[in-house]
């Protein structure tokens, strides 16, 4: 590009009301276009000079033995260099700005006239049905979703090379990667910990014996690793119980950043649950997760637990709200079992458009005095998940709604059977489109919908948020 066509370029940047308001800390002046106008004119002359001196080289070409010349620049040049430089370095252009590492964040927080935590009780109801089309607008809007739903399409038919550059441009946060850890989904925490402090949540729950803490369906371990990792380097204590499907990379122990001397094997432990598969989705292995780590912990309690509710290849990108569905009410389910009074859970989903989903965050809703919803900004911005923050529990270890989500869970293990006779078992599990053409039923339902809808705050604050990670 020519001088004169970057001076274009950069009239049309400077004249631009968003440069002017651009914030920088500097001890270089702003540029200032009537400067390039005149880089221009000079380049223009040194190009000129460059010339007629090559021209005069090939003419009268210098003796080998010619005496260097004894020219040197004016004092008068040199100091009004001197001058110019000394004017830059000692003035600082300053024009500050926080640069964002926090994510917005809107809070649903219960108040006086909020409904109690045990006022499902009157209102619990299974609803299993035919499968049929989920209606968008009770949550959202369907032109919407449907709108988002055909630019995943659209995404998934790019060359991978295309996405991968389009993906790194759309999301400068994309660069950190994994950093030092095994696994993005450390850089996620770590960046939730940076806004919320999950790290010291043992000094809210006031426990001596330091950080408690589950981890949840994590595959990699790396919500585990960073949390051993901070806690570590703060020199204070901290242990973990965790449960993910077996498999040859759950909880790489051996890959984890941890600062010399400290063994996280020693502070974490995984289990596996009755069957030895670290299935959440078993009741058995709830149970027996549960009662481990309650007898570890002298029935305290953990002060943190994290869900990751990572799925597997094997099921469709394009509807991984339904397919997640049973495994976010077992990971509910699970902390319920075991966070103490005063403790925070974080839950991995894919969206929540659709009304089941609603009921389970509905119920997080009635047991935290605040949850919030938010994608952090290490993650993608094209990916449909995003994370439930639930903070200062209510009411601990809730029987009735344990025994209530156990008889859930019962009901989708009884249709998942019935769909794995009518469907290959080397294919995606059929979403809810698959399911209503194959006459299958499902859970559509785990309270009583209309009551869970007529709480407007609640209604407004989850579409509102839906419009939000919609459009952008």
């Amino acid at each position: 590009m020519s001088m004169e066509s970057l001076v274009d370029v950069a009239q049309l940047l400077y004249d631009t009301e968003q440069y002017h308001q651009t914030k920088l800390v500097s001890d270089i002046p702003p540029p200032n276009i009537f400067e390039l106008r005149a880089m221009v004119d000079r380049n223009h002359n040194s190009n000129y000079q460059r010339t007629t001196n090559s021209h005069q080289s090939t003419r009268y070409k210098s003796h080998p033995y010619a005496q260097k010349s004894s020219y040197a620049p004016s004092s008068s040049h040199s100091s009004l260099d001197s001058d110019s430089r000394q004017s830059h370095s000692s003035k600082l252009f300053r024009n500050d700005v926080k640069v964002r590492y926090e994510t917005p964040v809107s809070w649903l927080i219960r108040g006086a006239k909020s409904r109690s935590a045990n006022s499902w009780m009157n209102h619990a109801d299974i609803i299993v049905q035919e499968a049929m089309p989920v209606d968008y607008n009770v949550l959202c809007y369907s032109d919407l979703v449907e709108q988002l739903l055909t630019a995943k399409k659209s995404l998934a038919e790019l060359p991978k090379d295309a996405l991968i550059k389009g993906r790194d441009a759309a999301n400068p946060y994309e660069l950190v990667g994994k950093s030092v850890f095994i696994d993005s989904s450390a850089v996620k925490l770590a960046s939730l910990d940076a806004q919320f402090n999950f790290s010291n949540i043992d000094q809210k729950t006031q426990n001596d014996y330091g950080i408690e803490f589950a981890d949840f369906c994590s595959e990699y371990g790396g919500f585990t690793e960073y949390l051993l990792w901070r806690k570590q380097l703060m020199r204070q204590p901290a242990r973990g119980w965790g449960m993910t499907l077996r498999g040859e990379k759950d909880y790489m122990f051996k890959k984890m950043i941890v600062p010399p001397g400290a063994f996280p094997q020693l502070d974490f432990e995984a289990v596996y649950g009755i069957d030895g598969s670290g299935d959440i989705c078993n009741s058995e292995n709830i149970k027996a997760f549960a009662d481990h780590v309650m007898k570890a912990t002298n029935g305290r309690g953990v002060d943190l637990v994290l869900a990751d509710g990572e799925l597997d290849t094997m099921h469709d990108g394009m509807h991984l709200e339904n397919h997640s569905h049973q495994r976010m009410l077992c990971q509910i389910l699970s902390m319920f079992h075991i966070l103490k009074q005063g403790g925070t859970f974080l839950l991995k989903c894919f969206d929540l458009v659709t009304p089941l989903s609603g009921e389970l965050l509905y119920i997080l809703h009635l047991h935290f005095s605040k949850i919030a919803i938010l994608k952090p900004l290490a993650s993608r911005p094209a990916d449909a998940e995003r994370y439930i923050i639930c903070e200062n529990l209510e009411l601990s270890f809730p029987s009735p709604l344990i025994a209530h989500l156990f008889e859930c869970n019962s009901k989708f293990d009884l249709l998942k059977s019935s769909a794995d006779r009518a469907y290959s078992s080397r294919q995606p599990e059929p979403d809810t489109e698959n399911k209503a053409a194959l006459g299958l039923q499902q859970v559509s339902d785990i309270l009583n919908r209309d009551w869970v809808l007529s709480d407007e705050t609640f209604v407004d604050y989850i579409q509102a948020l839906n419009m939000k990670y919609g459009i952008i």
